[in-house]
């Protein structure tokens, strides 16, 4: 897995467009699926060259594609 796909989803994730985002949450509970997105989102908190808003989400991605109860 290319954890560029998953960065540009997590940003997109913040888009205030909703369709974007709503976009961006699909495609990600999707990528989140694969046996490698443990170490991407790994990779991704790693990675001091990131923002750190993207690096805190990836300490959580289900909680931006789980329905709020």
């Amino acid at each position: 897995m290319a954890e560029l796909e998953l960065i540009q989803c997590l940003s997109s994730t913040l888009s205030p467009d909703t369709n974007t985002r709503i976009a961006a949450e699909l495609r990600l509970s999707e990528l989140l699926k694969s046996p490698d997105a443990g170490l991407a989102l790994s990779r991704i908190i790693n990675t001091h060259e990131l923002e750190m808003s993207l690096r805190q989400m990836s300490i959580r991605p289900s909680s931006i594609t789980s329905p709020v109860t």
